[in-house]
């Protein structure tokens, strides 16, 4: 498998069958890109060797309970990010211009002028 948010659907067959499932992490499944001959039936031979040889790099496959949590964590995160991305322009020009320290967040509405 590829991405993690394909592998939910086949993660829980497999576990409702009892058949065990393991994720291979795709950044570092590397040995796979590099054959001259590419098609499905030598990419599976390939995994197979690396996985008999323990020289497959996991993923880590999230339990069905916890992945809301992660991916609300994810999205905090990327808000997070954005917010600084937007912010940090603000803040610096303001210290560019030696201006007084901003004592209030900026970030919410009624600390903003006018607001």
């Amino acid at each position: 498998m590829q991405s993690p948010c394909t592998s939910y659907w086949i993660a829980a067959l497999c576990a409702q069958e009892n058949i065990p499932f393991v994720l291979g992490h795709a950044l570092y499944m590397k040995a796979i890109h590099r054959g001259k001959a590419k098609n499905d039936k030598v990419d599976a031979h390939k995994i197979a060797v690396l996985l008999r040889g323990g020289m497959t790099p996991m993923a880590y496959v999230y339990p069905r309970e916890m992945r809301s949590t992660r991916d609300l964590l994810r999205q905090r995160m990327h808000l997070t990010r954005k917010k600084t991305e937007l912010l940090a322009p603000i803040q610096n020009t303001h210290y560019q211009y030696n201006l007084p320290h901003i004592e209030k967040k900026i970030a919410r509405k009624a600390n903003q002028a006018g607001g």
